[in-house]
């Protein structure tokens, strides 16, 4: 299975090491950030109420890997 293009830090933030030398970035991805928000949108849509969390989350990060296309494609 490939890794998913997460579309890197949506708010980064550095680890620096006791140098003070930048070691790691990490912060939550672009990809979760997308999929959070179309989760969102799912949720507020009265005919998924019957639908399971699994498939609605799956559902969000399809929505979050096609920004991520366009994205790339729009050069943003």
């Amino acid at each position: 299975m490939s890794k998913k293009d997460s579309g890197g830090p949506a708010f980064p933030t550095i680890d620096y090491d006791l140098q003070g030398h930048a070691s790691t970035m990490r912060g939550m991805t672009k990809r979760d950030l997308m999929a959070a928000h179309a989760l969102t949108g799912l949720l507020a849509n009265p005919s998924t109420v019957n639908r399971k969390a699994d498939a609605l989350s799956a559902d969000a990060y399809v929505y979050a890997d096609a920004m991520i296309v366009a994205s790339k494609k729009m050069d943003v």
